[in-house]
């Protein structure tokens, strides 16, 4: 529960902490980042959910110790770390796709997608993982038809790959497209266009009811999944139906339906924002909150649960060591539960 806590809610750091970026690698500063904001970090860096250790005196190259008044409590969450090294499941684990809308994270990375603006026909080239993209005309989007992909490594020949495009996979309203029964050759490059025009596929999506507030610009989590399976999937209508009843909840799609059940787990994936002037759902002028899934908002209400605990915690220790200046509480009984 502690590391559930440290890694997807805000930090707490006692009077004496050291704050350390995942897997101690290096930060380019201790400020706090926005992880919304576009691309906050330099190159080779993102803004990454940073850990706090209490009652450490330890220093090393990525860390640094942090000293509150006695009457006030340092919260942080995200600063500026390395992302040379990073492994595709703390991409997913980090972003909070996973395990919240991905219980499985892929086994491996994509290297790079093609997404093609089906309304103008613009395409554009994604090729770094957690990346965020602003297209040069503002006009365009939003990007869904997925047109080229290009594996770390390619999955064997003889099987059949089914790709899904999820679209804000965490709020409401979200959207999905499923491009499946794609013969796979073996390659490290497949383009999905040229093969629609030599063998037969299938394609099915759904875009989620809600809308969203009008804007000038708008933000799209994209999540991109392949599956692999030895046959291909048969059944068509059930897929189309499984689709619908999610509501364009990727969540609900791979853990409570049928076709969720035949994909299993992903083989590949990626992640990043797009940035552009049009949505695919519906836009509203009045204003809108786009609430997370049920089961983010149950992972969220743990997490702020936990921190006003903590946070309580410390306000009961500094009030009893004023009273007592002999008794020395170096941690709450509250705080060994949640861990």
């Amino acid at each position: 529960m502690f590391l559930l806590f440290a890694v997807l809610c805000p930090l707490f750091l006692s009077a004496k902490a050291i704050l350390q970026c995942p897997d101690n690698v290096t930060y380019t500063s201790l400020h706090a980042c926005d992880p919304e904001a576009f691309n906050p970090c330099a190159d080779g860096y993102l803004c990454r959910p940073a850990v706090a250790y209490g009652n450490d005196t330890t220093s090393t190259d990525s860390t640094t110790e942090f000293n509150s008044t006695d009457d006030s409590l340092v919260l942080t969450s995200h600063i500026c770390c390395s992302s040379g090294n990073m492994s595709v499941s703390q991409y997913f684990m980090e972003s909070g796709v996973s395990p919240v809308a991905v219980p499985v994270t892929p086994v491996g990375m994509l290297e790079s997608v093609i997404i093609r603006d089906s309304t103008n026909n613009f395409a554009i080239a994604v090729d770094t993982i957690g990346g965020d993209f602003e297209p040069s005309d503002s006009n365009t989007g939003p990007f869904t038809t997925l047109e080229a992909v290009a594996f770390q490594y390619a999955p064997a020949a003889g099987s059949y790959l089914h790709f899904l495009v999820a679209v804000d996979p965490l709020l409401i309203p979200s959207a999905l497209y499923f491009h499946y029964n794609y013969p796979s050759f073996g390659n490290p490059v497949y383009n999905l266009t040229d093969v629609n025009d030599r063998y037969q596929r299938g394609y099915a999506a759904v875009i989620g009811n809600g809308s969203v507030l009008e804007e000038d610009l708008y933000t799209s989590n994209y999540v991109i999944l392949v599956f692999r399976t030895l046959t291909p999937l048969r059944n068509a209508t059930q897929i189309s139906v499984d689709l619908n009843q999610s509501s364009g909840d990727l969540a609900n799609f791979l853990s409570a339906t049928n076709t969720g059940g035949e994909i299993e787990s992903p083989l590949l994936g990626t992640l990043f924002k797009v940035r552009t002037g049009a949505t695919m759902f519906t836009v509203s002028n009045e204003t809108v909150t786009t609430t997370p899934h049920n089961n983010a908002i149950s992972v969220n209400a743990g997490c702020y649960s936990s921190l006003v605990i903590i946070i309580s915690c410390s306000f009961v220790l500094k009030i009893l060591a004023r009273f007592s200046k002999n008794m020395e509480m170096k941690s709450c009984p509250l705080t060994g539960a949640l861990s």
